[in-house]
């Protein structure tokens, strides 16, 4: 899973987790879990996409979703996931590939020597 990491943090989100924080009214239990249920499945699906063709490289494929505008949806609904449900920790890293589907990817440098 090459989102694996993304997917752990929305996990340490839970409930379960944030009882450091103080403990999470009832009212608010159902829509977290809903919010983070959301969130797991926009990651899962992106990485499903990334990983559909493994002979392919990652620009490529970053730069196909970056055509068909699929990068601009995908990233307006994690902007509505992170704002419905006041996810504020992820604004910054939203903002920055805000700013980075506003122009093509740039093509990897090539390991080779």
């Amino acid at each position: 899973m090459a989102l694996q990491f993304i997917e752990v943090a929305i996990e340490e989100l839970s409930p379960e987790r944030l009882t450091g924080y103080g403990e999470v009214p009832d009212a608010l239990m159902g829509p977290l879990a809903r919010g983070l249920q959301e969130m797991k499945g926009i990651v899962r699906q992106m990485d499903s996409y990334l990983i559909q063709r493994p002979d392919a490289d990652l620009s490529a494929r970053v730069a196909r979703l970056f055509q068909t505008g699929a990068l601009t949806e995908l990233l307006t609904v994690l902007s509505s996931v992170i704002d419905r449900h006041c996810f504020v920790e992820f604004r910054g890293p939203l903002s920055r590939c805000l700013k980075r589907s506003k122009r093509p990817p740039m093509k990897s440098p090539s390991l080779e020597a």
